[in-house]
């Protein structure tokens, strides 16, 4: 069966060798090695966050190499979603349709 995998986190933001081990690890966990597989980078959404995560996150946030915003009082995406919308996209696009999937 046809399969893909995309990941949305803030390690794909600027550490994509952090954001692969992860994925690295869920594949080994679960078995699942899916055909297609996209990383893109997630949110930093400080104003969503407890006063401890939020601390933590920053923290975090200046530790990571790239440009990860630091500034508390404000929300980050770095979620390219076209690329997502895309990835989607094109994995649907090669799937058979349900026609010919029976057939």
């Amino acid at each position: 069966m046809p399969s893909a995998f995309f990941s949305v986190s803030l390690a794909a933001h600027g550490d994509e060798v952090e954001a692969e081990g992860y994925v690295d690890e869920f594949e080994t966990e679960t078995g699942w090695h899916p055909a297609q597989l996209a990383l893109f980078g997630g949110a930093l959404l400080y104003t969503h966050y407890g006063f401890l995560k939020r601390r933590l996150m920053k923290k975090i946030a200046g530790d990571k190499p790239g440009n990860l915003g630091t500034d508390t009082s404000r929300d980050y995406v770095y979620t390219e979603w076209d690329g997502v919308r895309r990835f989607t996209e094109a994995f649907l696009e090669q799937l058979p349709s349900p026609d010919t999937a029976s057939a």
